[in-house]
């Protein structure tokens, strides 16, 4: 489960940020697209993925294909 709420995203993403969703693997993937995308895709992923891991309410380690 993710530590914060999924509705709440900064709509300012310092260079030197990267964005916490308090879970470490799903932390790791957004160091990954901070090191390789634009601020604006950062943000466009945090947030696609606060809001999918909320509807899919399960940790992401046991989340599978067929809850896509």
């Amino acid at each position: 489960m993710l530590t914060r709420d999924p509705c709440l995203l900064s709509s300012r993403l310092r260079p030197d940020e990267v964005p916490s969703l308090g879970h470490p693997l799903v932390d790791r993937y957004v160091e990954f697209v901070v090191s390789r995308a634009r601020p604006n895709t950062v943000r466009a992923t945090v947030s696609d993925l606060r809001a999918f891991l909320a509807i899919v309410d399960k940790d992401p380690v046991e989340v599978r294909t067929a809850d896509v």
